[in-house]
């Protein structure tokens, strides 16, 4: 506790407000590229979704002159962590997701990033907290090794920016066989639109972006959870959902039971239930209720084409409850630091 209270001591100096070079600005918008699409540096052709790469990639520009960096957006860290040996040394960090596997060791620094999108303003967030990586492991070796924090610890990109645009961030992905970037938005360009559907659920106190699921309903059979519910994290960096048991098991029988063809016997890793099938007309609707709102997930978000065959990309797990961004994709995602809340509204990502 006394080495945290000194590292929020010595970098309190360093959290200058971020100026942006129009003060018309009203807030930020980033091209997210998913590492497995075509447009990624990191791209490479394989034949079906790469159930755990599921990293979006967004282009930073840092220091002066400014070094071009893809950096994974990743909710589940709160911290700008770079790739960047002329940056400043000003004292030692590390660093783990909530993921558990990504662990980073550097220095922390006060640097100048450029963020933006091919389609807005470039903007200049100086003395900027960010730590420059020396030893890294897991996760953030994957994708070019530097990471954007996006949680809700002051040393994230949302709250170094939270000042000046608001505690609110949203992203919209597109789904995973288009070619077009996903966006991420900060401050109030980030708000969702009256003209859509939106359902807001709480967040969990102290335990990052997760919520409370009560149960979840697969065509017309609803499968309940133990009283109180179970935790669920909303996270775009993995990509299937994951569900603890029993739930999983009654989920996957309640599907099967709902199909009228044969399963696959051997269903290729990680799935645990795979159909014969060219299509998703014969799946039937599948509503998460989380705390006090329903999200219904269209179909094309639960089965994905595996080889030949169409595989429920909700699978089991020992650990924690996750949300993967598959179930997001064609839905802009909202989080409200101030209100702790994540909200839900389907939408056209490709027009975002």
């Amino acid at each position: 506790m006394k080495q945290d209270l000194l590292l929020a001591i010595i970098l309190f100096p360093l959290l200058t407000l971020p100026s942006a070079q129009s003060k018309s600005v009203d807030g930020l918008t980033i091209d997210l590229i998913h590492r497995d699409s075509p447009l990624s540096p990191f791209y490479e052709a394989k034949s079906a979704v790469i159930p755990n790469n599921g990293d979006y990639l967004m282009k930073i520009f840092v220091g002066n002159p400014p070094v071009e960096l893809f950096a994974t957006a990743d909710t589940g860290s709160d911290l700008i962590s770079v790739e960047y040996s002329e940056a400043t040394s000003q004292c030692r960090y590390s660093l783990s997701s909530d993921r558990g596997k990504s662990i980073t060791e550097g220095d922390l620094a006060s640097e100048t990033i450029r963020f933006g999108s091919k389609d807005g303003p470039l903007v200049t967030a100086t003395k900027t907290t960010l730590g420059c990586g020396n030893l890294n492991s897991e996760n953030f070796k994957n994708t070019g090794k530097s990471v954007v924090g996006l949680g809700a610890g002051p040393f994230s990109l949302v709250s170094q920016l939270s000042n000046k645009f608001g505690h609110i961030f949203s992203y919209c992905l597109v789904p995973h066989n288009v070619s077009s970037t996903s966006k991420l938005k900060i401050g109030r360009e980030s708000t969702i639109p009256p003209s859509l559907a939106v359902t807001t659920t709480p967040l969990e106190e102290g335990s990052g972006y997760s919520t409370v699921l009560n149960g979840v309903t697969v065509g017309n059979s609803f499968i309940g959870t133990p009283i109180g519910g179970i935790s669920i994290v909303v996270d775009p960096g993995t990509r299937l959902t994951y569900l603890t048991q029993p739930l999983y098991g009654h989920v996957m029988i309640a599907v099967a039971d709902d199909v009228d063809y044969e399963t696959i016997e051997n269903p290729p890793a990680p799935y645990s239930l795979c159909f014969a099938l060219g299509g998703t007309d014969f799946i039937p609707s599948v509503t998460f209720h989380l705390d006090h709102v329903d999200v219904e997930f269209p179909t094309k978000n639960i089965l994905l084409s595996v080889n030949d065959s169409l595989c429920l990309s909700i699978i089991p797990t020992t650990g924690v409850s996750t949300l993967g961004s598959l179930a997001q994709e064609d839905s802009k995602v909202e989080y409200d630091l101030q209100k702790k809340t994540v909200s839900f509204a389907p939408t056209d990502c490709t027009k975002e």
